[in-house]
């Protein structure tokens, strides 16, 4: 069971919700209604693990601002080439510190560049295209991961299905 029109999400009580969990959600190459909703402006955590997204999908999510989200979960798409680039440069995840991204189809020189440009505390990037965290850390100046948390270790949690928070 999925929910496709996310517009529903964007009601009275939306403007304080802190977690969105959609993952499992077959949003797919149409997911053009998360950047119109009002809900993202107070959105802290973001689950779209496993919602069939690709480069596309995230190009489409990264048009608008989300100001709070902290802990974004991108986890089990095929983002593909391109994709730890645009999270990189984009001025719309201002307050992003926690990043999943396994098993994404990113390559590990894409992830090099995400984390050289993004000031993470969380990268899960484990099941990518040729990635070794430990090779990660290797090619990187000891200051740009100092202090990041960068997997394999134990995984982000993630919450069930299509679950919401409010303040």
């Amino acid at each position: 069971i999925g929910i496709v029109d996310l517009t529903v999400l964007d009601t009275g009580s939306c403007n304080n919700l802190i977690n969105l969990n959609l993952a499992g959600n077959p949003l797919g190459e149409n997911i053009t209604d998360l950047p119109n909703l009002n809900c993202r402006l107070s959105l802290q955590t973001l689950s779209l693990s496993q919602c069939g997204l690709k480069y596309d999908s995230l190009k489409n999510i990264l048009r608008a601002p989300y100001p709070s989200i902290t802990s974004l979960v991108l986890s089990n798409n095929t983002l593909g080439i391109g994709s730890a680039e645009l999270l990189a440069h984009t001025p719309h995840f201002p307050s992003l510190s926690r990043l999943a991204l396994m098993h994404t189809h990113t390559p590990w020189s894409e992830l090099k560049q995400l984390v050289c440009a993004r000031p993470l505390t969380f990268l899960d990037m484990r099941r990518n295209l040729g990635v070794c965290p430990r090779a990660l850390r290797k090619a990187l100046d000891e200051s740009e991961y100092e202090g990041m948390e960068i997997l394999p270790t134990p995984q982000m949690p993630s919450p069930p299905r299509a679950t919401f928070s409010y303040k």
